[in-house]
């Protein structure tokens, strides 16, 4: 069996490329603290945000796209430095 790994950049490219300009164009999620792994059409995504509800949407919104397969969403929510006077 041959396997084309050049067919399977471009393939895996183009993933990326939609998954990236779905969450750039949308406004309520912080696309610059995501980073977008692709290969074969699994999508990870890895980076930061504000929230729980940002991560599920982050999340949500990739899986909802055609282009992925599988989706592993391992966006971290940040630990808040603020703290609460008793």
């Amino acid at each position: 069996m041959t396997i084309n790994f050049a067919r399977t950049l471009r393939t895996s490219d183009n993933v990326a490329d939609r998954v990236i300009e779905a969450l750039w164009t949308d406004p309520f999620v912080p696309a610059a603290a995501l980073a977008v792994h692709v290969f074969d059409g699994a999508v990870l995504l890895t980076g930061e945000v504000a929230s729980e509800a940002e991560r599920i949407a982050v999340g949500m919104l990739v899986a909802d796209l055609a282009c992925v397969d599988r989706l592993t969403n391992a966006v971290t929510v940040a630990r808040s430095t603020q703290r609460y006077a008793a």
